[in-house]
């Protein structure tokens, strides 16, 4: 090979080597993890969530009949309980389950995300690739409605994991031709029935085959859509029952109140999310135009996946401004938006992956900072956190204790099915309260103790005892619990829990 020729292969050195880069993201990895590892165990969701998927692993019912069953927060479909159930089956800790259904989260959130990024960086120096891959972590790092979906157990990850690999099957297929696109369909209803909100792309997608491919190959997506959407309704009709399943995936949320007025305090949430991604998708999609010509248009995969985030932005929305909803849903939007400026940023030229490598790195090493004072305090808060206590009291006890907040230590304890007082506030807002012999029929056996953790709401912890446990008492908690748990006694004369 001429000199000539072996210079200009030569890949341009990146002044932020390689293993600094790794050396930030495994700091920041280490801080997030163990910061939100602690906290996690704190969180009274994560382990309701898991419950449910327990449920399932024990051979009962996932949805609850109108007046049977236990009653959990399981207002979605059912694939996302079915993706949490390797944290539940291959542990016999609670403790231990909710750390592997955080990594199972994580995996569903990263593992698409960095297959679109490998691939949109084939051609690009690795380093570029690399600080790519360093900034799409940083945004679930530095973004609280993207850690909301990246640290906590729930169906987002698994919805959007698998929206976003749906994405990916349509781009890689070799053709429009039917066989081509029935992977990339049946993801999409996958996610579809993993949470409702990714039913937005279900018309989003068609309209994007459309422009980008003409009426032809859109309706036949759309037709391989329906298909595989009906396929999925009726298997996992004929395995949970169509009408529990349909009850709770459509029945109850649309019985909840929508608070409109919290749409503009939630829509600056949504900005806040969206706006830094979108960004810098902006900025390297103008620095493409300035390049060479045959780099000037924005690749597809950064347009279909621009294109999502703005079909989610409204879905997101009317998620917030529903009864119990929070920021998570401002993630839907900003995850499909942070995959965009990832993908243009592996295209891009060493010298913007190097400065956007060393803003990245200064978020990490400030929010690493700040998080130092709870990384500190870990061993503390895993030694006094509710779910230990509650498998602890549960287990030296079996059938005494109920701990309305915990199912999921209640279930490793005693193998108990216990609702979980989210579950039993779904009906009450829905107007559908469950009567107190359903509430009843799913207690332990021999209950004596109803106990709050420390935190635990002070509206509707006091709401569930005036309700359905009207004659327990507050007293000292028993031998063994910390400090602040409430602990609710039935009286010795009284024969009845309810």
């Amino acid at each position: 090979m001429p000199l000539s020729d072996r210079s200009a292969a030569v890949v341009p050195r990146s002044p932020l080597p390689v293993p600094a880069i790794l050396l930030f993201c495994g700091f920041a990895a280490w801080a997030g993890a163990s910061v939100f590892a602690a906290l996690s165990t704190d969180t009274i969701w994560n382990g309701a969530r898991l419950a449910a998927s327990a449920l399932v692993a024990g051979g009962g019912p996932l949805y609850a009949g109108l007046e049977s069953g236990p009653l959990y927060c399981v207002i979605y479909g059912p694939v996302g309980f079915l993706l949490y159930l390797p944290a539940v089956l291959l542990t016999r800790d609670p403790r231990a389950a909710i750390w592997a259904g955080q990594a199972l989260a994580q995996s569903f959130y990263y593992a698409p995300a960095a297959l679109a990024i490998l691939a949109a960086g084939k051609r690009s120096p690795r380093h570029v690739t690399a600080v790519a891959l360093l900034v799409f972590g940083v945004f679930g790092l530095a973004l609280i409605e993207l850690r909301a979906v990246l640290f906590l157990i729930h169906v987002d990850a698994p919805a959007l994991g698998l929206g976003l690999a749906a994405c990916l099957a349509w781009l890689r297929r070799k053709d429009d031709g039917w066989a081509a696109i029935w992977p990339s369909a049946a993801l999409f209803a996958l996610a579809a029935f993993t949470k409702q909100t990714m039913f937005a792309l279900l018309v989003a997608m068609p309209a994007f085959v459309w422009i980008a491919r003409g009426r032809g190959a859109a309706l036949r997506f759309a037709l391989a859509l329906l298909v595989a959407g009906a396929t999925a309704a009726a298997v996992f009709g004929a395995f949970f029952g169509y009408e529990r399943m349909a009850f709770h995936m459509l029945v109850l949320p649309s019985r909840q109140a929508v608070e409109w007025h919290t749409a503009p305090a939630w829509a600056k949430h949504l900005l806040g999310a969206c706006w830094i991604p979108l960004a810098l998708s902006g900025t390297l999609a103008l620095l493409r135009r300035a390049g060479p010509a045959g780099t000037a248009r924005v690749p597809e995969d950064a347009r279909l996946f621009l294109w999502a985030g703005a079909w989610l932005v409204p879905a997101a929305l009317l998620g917030m401004v529903k009864a119990w909803g929070d920021l998570n849903h401002a993630g839907f939007p900003a995850y499909f938006f942070s995959a965009a400026a990832c993908v243009l940023l592996a295209r891009s030229g060493p010298r913007t992956a190097h400065r956007t490598a060393l803003l990245a790195v200064a978020v990490l090493t400030a929010f690493g900072a700040a998080q130092w004072p709870s990384v500190a305090s870990v061993r503390t808060k895993l030694a006094a956190n509710p779910q230990e206590t509650a498998y602890r009291a549960a287990r030296s006890q079996p059938g005494r204790f109920y701990f309305p907040w915990l199912p999921l230590a209640s279930y490793y304890a005693e193998n108990g099915s216990y609702h979980f007082i989210g579950g039993i506030l779904d009906r009450d807002s829905s107007g559908l309260p469950p009567e107190a012999g359903h509430v009843a029929a799913h207690l332990p056996a021999r209950l004596e103790y109803v106990a709050f953790q420390p935190g635990a709401d002070p509206h509707y912890s006091p709401w569930i005892m005036e309700r359905y446990f009207p004659a327990y008492r507050a007293g000292a908690a028993p031998e063994g619990f910390p400090a602040g748990w409430l602990v609710y006694r039935r009286p010795r004369e009284s024969g009845s829990g309810s």
